[in-house]
Parts: structure tokens; sequence; C-alpha cells
């Protein structure tokens, strides 16, 4: 694709999908201010009030280690989670209104033919219309994400409960991944729209995909990415010492193993654990993610949601390619 290709396809997407171009960044850049102005007035709150020190949090419980009553006013709904879902599904929001349309909608109208008599291929077509935008709404998607992660550090501690840097909350809300699934729906609705080149019915094919991705991603890909190189140690069962810190680790394990290395499957319906162990000469052993994983974890499972986009947009040219009118 040369560069004047580039840039009378950019003119192009400017011109048919203006509301696209002008909505996708409304999408995001406004819950990012919105976002961003939340967090200066929660900050200039625990300034006034002498609260910043509060920010630390306990080591046993995860809660802050303050326990004024200003502090208690801090508390207050709704919950940082109630906030967090509507900042995740913006990308779905994204890919259904502006994805699924722009190219559905070339085909059902017949559009397309007139776009492609013009000296531009099937396949320039594609990938210059969709470039742009999918540039457009992980760039904007980004921003918000990086606005969504500066409020989320102070907001959370508004729940009261434990701060916890492995909560699905704070895994998702964070620039990488809001871009990550944006290019993920952004794909999905290309692949749905050149497939079966209807609005209506794309659309309610991109729903279902993109859920099923979205489920497989928490109930499968997570916990298969969590589990892989767990640091492993030996820890006692009567006392807390020698365990991974609960307030920064993610523990993937614990079981029992015999002097001989042979693991054991279950407790027995005892009163005293620790002396059926000692009894027995058990080790307990505990399989978990230093807090150092974390940010290579969340590269990973990224990696992934771009890997899947870009077979989606591959099996888009595929299918255009052998199928390039109706």
């Amino acid at each position: 694709m040369t560069a004047m290709t580039v840039r009378r396809m950019t003119r192009a997407t400017w011109y048919k999908h203006r509301f696209s171009v002008v909505g996708i960044p409304a999408v995001f850049l406004l819950p990012a201010l919105a976002l961003f102005a939340d967090g200066v007035v929660q900050r200039h709150y625990l300034s006034v009030h002498h609260l910043n020190g509060c920010l630390v949090a306990n080591a046993t419980t995860g809660g802050s280690s303050c326990g004024s009553a200003a502090w208690g006013s801090f508390l207050s709904p709704p919950t940082p989670n109630g906030i967090a879902v509507p900042v995740l599904a913006l990308p779905v929001l994204v890919g259904l209104f502006a994805g699924v349309p722009w190219v559905a909608r070339e085909f059902e109208s017949g559009a397309f033919r007139f776009t492609w008599t013009q000296g531009t291929s099937p396949r320039r077509w594609l990938l210059g219309t969709f470039g742009p935008l999918v540039l457009l709404a992980a760039v904007t998607a980004a921003i918000c994400g990086a606005a969504a992660y500066w409020w989320y550090q102070i907001a959370q501690w508004q729940a009261g409960t434990s701060i916890w840097s492995w909560r699905w909350s704070s895994f998702e809300l964070t620039p990488l991944s809001i871009a990550g699934w944006t290019v993920l729906a952004m794909a999905l609705a290309l692949l749905c729209g050149v497939l079966i080149r209807r609005v209506l019915p794309a659309m309610i094919a991109f729903i279902v995909t993109l859920g099923a991705c979205a489920y497989l991603s928490q109930t499968w890909l997570r916990p298969w990415l969590f589990g892989i190189g767990t640091a492993v140690k030996q820890v006692s069962w009567s006392t807390s010492a020698g365990w991974p810190p609960s307030t920064t680790t993610y523990t993937v394990q614990t079981w029992l193993q015999t002097p001989s290395g042979q693991r054991v499957s279950g407790l027995p319906a005892v009163n005293n654990v620790s002396a059926w162990i000692a009894q027995h000469h058990y080790t307990v052993w505990v399989a978990y993610q230093p807090h150092n994983h974390l940010i290579w974890l969340e590269l990973a499972r990224n990696g992934i949601l771009i890997t899947v986009a870009a077979f989606a947009v591959l099996a888009s040219v595929w299918w255009l390619r052998i199928r390039p009118a109706d």
C-alpha cells in the first residue's frame, strides 16, 4: 500500500465515516475527563483533611491503616467497581456502533462497488478504512485507560475493602488493557461485518463473539496465565510465618506433601489440623505469583488479545479475497 493510497483512504474514511471519527474519541475522552476530574477532587479532599498518610495498606488486612473518623467520611458509595464496569464496557460500545456498521453498511447498501471502481482494491479499501479507525480508537482508549488507572488508585480506597492489585478491576483498568480490548472489539466487528454483511445480524454476532471472548478471558485465560511461572515455597500451617503476603501476591495453590514427596489430596475431618500434619510429618507448600510478576502477566494477556485481533483482521482479508461481493 503506497503512501498516496494511505492518504487517499484516510481522507475517504473521514468523509464517509465522520460520525464514527468524531464519536470514537467522544466515547473515550468524555469519561476520561470525568474520571480525571473526580480523581483531582478526591486527592484535594485527602490533602485538605491531611489523610494522605491513610493511603497505606495494613500488612494483614490490606485495608487502610488509618481508622480515624475523618477517614471514615471518605468512604462513600458508589463503589469503584460500580464505575469500573461501565468504563470497561466502552470498547464494546465502540465496536458495536462504530466498528460493525461501517463495513456491514457498505456491503448492505452496495456503496463498496463505487470505491472499488476508483482504482482501490478490496483489500486496500478494507485495511485503508479499518486502519485509521482502529488507530484512533486504540489511542483514545489508552488515554481513557490512563485516566481510569490514575482515578482508581485513590477511588479503590472508598470501598473500604482490602487493597489488592490482583483484583480484576485493578488488572483491567490500565491503558494497555482497555486499548487491547478496544483493538480486539474493532477487529471482531470487522470480521462480523465482512462475514455477514448485514448491519443488524452482524451486530448480534459481534455481541455474542466478544461476550464469549470476555467470558473465556475471565474464566479460563486469566487463571491459566496466573498459574504460569509461579514461585513455590514451604510454609507453616499453624502460623503465618513464611506465607507470602496476601496484600501483594496471588496464591495459586496450596497442598500437603509427604516425606517421600507425594502430594496429599484433601484434609481429614479432624479438630486439630496442625497436630495431624505434624503427626504424619507432612509439609505445607504454596505456589504463588509475586507482585513483580503482575506486569508481565498483564503484558502476556493483552498480547494474546492483540494476537486474536490480528487473526480476525487476517481472516477478514482472506474472506474478502475469496468472496469480494455478493
